[in-house]
């Protein structure tokens, strides 16, 4: 996920919607030597976030929550019904999911136990057959 930014080409938008904003370069009033070199020449890699820049001419920074800053920008982009559609969805298959592999997993313990069962009996005749000659 990482190399995502160095992944577009240079005039597509670059949003990153986290809790802080990472990878991005210095701004201009805050570059050291070093920074201010790389800045003559393109001013590090294509991935480097330009969120403080002067030069910045697409990236965005959306401070907070993915989960809110998702549903924020659904609700300004008029999507906001087919998120909560998708969302509602998408949250009961899981739970279906959920509750197929739980019947599933309740299967296999009741097989276990039916095996356990069948081998003691097993267990308990072979040990009556041996008390029968022995006695």
């Amino acid at each position: 996920i990482g190399s995502l930014p160095e992944r577009v080409a240079p005039l597509v938008p670059r949003v990153l919607l986290n809790r802080e904003m990472v990878g991005a370069l210095p701004a201009d009033d805050e570059l050291d030597d070093e920074d201010a070199l790389a800045a003559m020449f393109g001013g590090g890699s294509p991935g480097t976030f330009r969120f403080l820049r002067e030069d910045n001419y697409r990236d965005v920074f959306v401070g907070g929550d993915a989960d809110d800053a998702v549903d924020e920008l659904a609700r300004a982009l008029g999507w906001g019904r087919e998120l909560d559609a998708l969302v509602s969805s998408e949250r009961a298959r899981l739970a279906g999911e959920d509750a197929e592999a739980e019947a599933e997993a309740e299967g296999r313990r009741k097989e276990a136990a039916a095996e356990r069962e069948r081998r003691a009996a097993e267990r308990a005749a072979a040990k009556a057959k041996v008390d029968g000659r022995v006695a």
